[in-house]
């Protein structure tokens, strides 16, 4: 048994380990799926015969695949029936702005930017979508709203890997020691370590870091930005939603095998620094709040919605995606 017990607590360092840092930023993807920065920059299936000028562009999630967005993407269709909807595969190799200008090039190969336009960007979707227009304030002539879902606006702070590992280190190898596993705890650094070398950090991920060149000129720009913008937020600051989001199963066996007072009290004990982690007391399990709704950036053309009990690996909420179909109605007088 406590063999047993070692193991599975061995397994939910990996998989926790490994997820924040894959995660970054974006929603994950499954064990399996193949390796999007390898592929060209392709448009998920248009709505057949659109029947007006106005389209709807989606952007996925850092590490996310445009197949991510397949959800969203039918649920805006069946409410905006005339209304384009199309979406691109990006590669994150490349940085932000370089995605951006790609994305801009094929809105004019396909006679997109001709169209009024709504861009809806999921995480760091959401900073590639502004990005566009900044690069290209062409745009603003037939561009309505921008809506960027758990965004970091204002950068990510999580995206600063050496800096997680080195703090999460040192507080998981007291915890253990604390439950009496001396031995996993000398070996935890070495798993991180593991964990860690066999990831590879985009590109993008680069750009997202609060200080970074990219995020200091983003946040110049945003300040400016004249199109509409509703930055949709979520607070759920505890470190317990995070790992639920990934591995629930793998907690409910560890709370019995080890006791549920040993597992929530590890979890309540990393609460505070994975919020220093993240950089903000309320945060949604990945991004500060104040990153998500741009909170110290001025600029009035910014509307703010806060959803508390959201973090950030839940789909879009039925009351959420309504909210979002009528700013797009009234964007496109329908």
């Amino acid at each position: 048994m406590k063999t047993l017990c070692k193991a599975k607590l061995r397994l939910f360092i990996t998989l926790l380990l490994g997820l924040s840092c894959f995660t970054a930023c974006g929603c994950g993807t499954s064990p399996g799926k193949e390796d999007i920065n390898k592929r060209d920059i392709k448009p998920l299936n248009r709505n057949p015969t659109p029947k007006n000028d106005q389209a709807i562009v989606l952007f996925h999630g850092l590490g996310d695949p445009v197949s991510a967005l397949d959800d969203v993407k039918k649920e805006l269709a069946a409410a905006l029936k005339d209304t384009e909807i199309v979406a691109f595969q990006r590669d994150e190799q490349q940085g932000i702005t370089a995605q951006a200008n790609k994305i801009y090039q094929e809105l004019q190969d396909q006679g997109l930017h001709q169209k009024e336009l709504v861009f809806l960007g999921i995480s760091a979707g959401g900073v590639v979508a502004i990005e566009v227009l900044n690069q290209h304030p062409e745009l603003q002539k037939n561009l309505k709203l921008i809506i960027p879902y758990h965004s970091p606006l204002e950068g990510a702070p999580i995206a600063k890997h050496g800096v997680m590992v080195e703090n999460l280190a040192t507080q998981l190898e007291g915890m253990l020691r604390q439950i009496g596993q001396p031995g996993l705890a000398q070996s935890v650094g070495g798993i991180m370590v593991d964990t860690f070398k066999n990831i590879t950090q985009a590109r993008a991920a680069n750009d997202l870091v609060p200080n970074s060149t990219f995020m200091v000129n983003f946040k110049a720009n945003l300040s400016k930005v004249k199109v509409p913008i509703l930055a949709l937020a979520g607070t759920k600051s505890n470190f317990e939603s995070f790992i639920q989001s990934f591995c629930d199963p793998v907690l409910k066996e560890l709370r019995q095998d080890l006791g549920t007072s040993t597992i929530t009290g590890i979890l309540v004990l990393l609460d505070d620094p994975f919020s220093r982690l993240i950089g903000a007391k309320e945060h949604d399990a990945l991004l500060p709040e104040s990153s998500q709704l741009a909170k110290n950036i001025s600029n009035n053309h910014i509307e703010r919605i806060k959803q508390e009990g959201v973090n950030h690996f839940i789909r879009i909420t039925p009351k959420v995606m309504d909210k979002i179909v009528k700013r797009i109605k009234a964007c496109f007088n329908k």
